[in-house]
């Protein structure tokens, strides 16, 4: 019996970052008026933006917070199944942090950090 050692390809994209700001009023200002990214919601300290040709409710979060730096960052995967593989890939691996509830159009969330500590979560349900 031959083994197959093709990959799989669990991650279909990047599906939204969130960046942190000490200044969110600036912050907001330079994505939707240098970028043009559109506002599309606020919860909280924080507000979604997406751009023009993105089918995803929103793809960048800014949240106010007291130095600048990084949220975490989203995968989409190709499948539920595709999910539920990478969640058992990582909490074998023993970084993963479990469930959390999906925001702005997305389902629920596995989050887990890279060997830098940065923080990740990957879903597959999302709104178009």
């Amino acid at each position: 019996m031959t083994t197959v050692t093709e990959p799989l390809y669990d991650v279909a994209h990047l599906a939204h970052i969130e960046l942190l700001t000490p200044k969110p009023e600036e912050s907001l200002h330079f994505f939707t008026h240098l970028l043009s990214l559109q506002e599309v919601g606020w919860s909280g300290q924080s507000v979604y933006l997406r751009a023009y040709g993105d089918y995803a409710h929103y793809t960048l979060k800014l949240t106010e917070a007291k130095s600048a730096g990084l949220g975490h960052v989203a995968w989409r995967t190709t499948s539920p199944a595709a999910l539920e593989r990478r969640v058992q890939a990582l909490a074998a691996q023993g970084c993963g942090r479990g469930w959390v509830e999906g925001e702005g159009g997305d389902g629920p969330a596995y989050q887990f950090v890279d060997p830098d500590g940065h923080l990740f979560e990957l879903f597959y349900e999302t709104t178009h």
